[in-house]
């Protein structure tokens, strides 16, 4: 079934923040006010018709983000098993290059977590270090979650 992510993510979060790394550019309209208030916000919003399946055959489209744009991607994944049912899901967000705020949308039936960790490393968004940032989603089933199809 179909999964949806809205999401904006700073120009950093898509190089890497090490020596050599491409210096970001401006995030686009009102990231004056953003680095005012001293944070590089990433939307993350998730609508989803059913949870990702664990182990499954995922796909995401479009494969690819623009830096400081937002973007629609859209998961899908299977339940390849007649005898399994999925009833949690868990979306890892990346450290190296993290998101600095992440938001979820709710979906009747899933209760959903932002797990927010420290960093292995802090990193520089558009001049803010970041130490703490979400480093997971998850999605768990309320119900008998999503079986065979």
């Amino acid at each position: 079934m179909p999964r949806t992510i809205r999401s904006r993510r700073p120009h950093s979060t898509l190089r890497s923040a090490g020596p050599g790394s491409v210096s970001p550019g401006s995030a686009g309209p009102g990231s004056t006010a953003i680095r005012g208030a001293g944070i590089a916000v990433v939307a993350l919003a998730l609508a989803l018709g059913a949870p990702l399946a664990a182990s499954a055959h995922v796909h995401v489209d479009p494969e690819n983000a623009e830096p400081g744009e937002y973007a629609l991607l859209t998961f899908r994944v299977p339940n390849e098993s007649a005898t399994a049912t999925t009833t949690s899901v868990e979306i890892q967000l990346p450290t190296d290059t993290p998101f600095s705020y992440a938001a979820v949308e709710p979906v009747e039936g899933w209760d959903a977590q932002v797990v927010t960790s420290e960093l292995p490393a802090p990193v520089d968004v558009d001049g803010t270090t970041i130490s703490e940032a979400p480093t997971s989603i998850l999605f768990t089933a309320t119900g008998t979650g999503i079986g065979d199809g």
